[in-house]
C-alpha cells in the first residue's frame, strides 16, 4: 500500500500542553486493546498543581478524542493491509510464483516430482 493511504493527524492542542508532556510535568500513559470486534483505546494523565489548570483539564478530552481516532485509522490500515495480503497469498498468481520461485515439479497426474528418476523408474506418466 502506498504511504499515503495512512494520513495521521496531528492533535489540535495547546503547544504548552506538549511541552508540560515532553518535560514530564504531565504524566501521560496510552493504551490500545485489540478484541475480535474492534479495539479498546484511550489515554490516563495526571499532574500535581495546587493552581486551578482547566485549559490543561479542558485539553485532555480533545487530545483522549484524537488518540482513539488515531488508533481506529491505525488498525483499519492494518487490518486492510492484512486483508490485502491475505488475499494475494491464496490468489493463483502467488501460488504460481511460489512454486516457480522454489522450483517445485509435478507429474501430469499432480503428483510432486521431487525425485524425478524414481518417478521414471516407477513408470508414473510424467
Amino acid at each position: 500500500m502506498p504511504e499515503s493511504e495512512l494520513e495521521l493527524r496531528v492533535p489540535d492542542i495547546s503547544p504548552r500542553v506538549f511541552l508540560l508532556i515532553k518535560k514530564a510535568g504531565i504524566d501521560i500513559s496510552a493504551k490500545i486493546q485489540a478484541h475480535s470486534n474492534g479495539i479498546q483505546s484511550g489515554i490516563n494523565w495526571n499532574y500535581k498543581s495546587c493552581k486551578n489548570l482547566s485549559n490543561i483539564d479542558n485539553a485532555f478530552p480533545d487530545l483522549e478524542i484524537w488518540f482513539q481516532k488515531t488508533a481506529k485509522t491505525l488498525n483499519d490500515y492494518l487490518y486492510k493491509s492484512l486483508q490485502n495480503e491475505y488475499q494475494f497469498v491464496i490468489s493463483e498468481q502467488s501460488q504460481a510464483e511460489t512454486i516457480t520461485e522454489n522450483e517445485y515439479r509435478f507429474t501430469i497426474d499432480r503428483e510432486p516430482a521431487f525425485y524425478l528418476k524414481p518417478l521414471v523408474q516407477s513408470g508414473v506418466n510424467l
